[in-house]
């Protein structure tokens, strides 16, 4: 898989998530740029840098809630949502660290 799929963020993604009214006491809350998963459809990569250094990956089913931000215009001109995404307490997420071998 090439980097670049995991840090391009031009295809933003909203799964669709049943409410949970109990979201705020269950779960935790992540703040950044959600886009699917670039090979596994049941999880999501959430980007929490504006430059994409770091990058979080959670199963959509432990996703309790989603709230919308503000929106945000990249280098590039080209615009994406920011999330705070409510994870299920317990749950498991993978830290990911991306980077260009040679490149800082």
């Amino acid at each position: 898989m090439a980097i670049n799929k995991y840090l391009d963020v031009t295809e933003p993604f909203l799964p669709e998530i049943p409410g949970h009214s109990n979201y705020r006491l269950e779960a935790l809350p992540f703040k950044g740029i959600i886009k699917k998963h670039p090979y596994d459809s049941k999880k999501v990569l959430l980007y929490v840098d504006s430059d994409s250094r770091r990058v979080l990956e959670f199963y959509i089913e432990n996703i309790l809630h989603i709230d919308s931000e503000a929106a945000i215009t990249g280098e590039n001109g080209v615009m994406a949502r920011e999330l705070t995404v409510w994870i299920k307490k317990g749950s498991v997420g993978v830290e990911l660290r991306p980077f260009l071998v040679g490149k800082e």
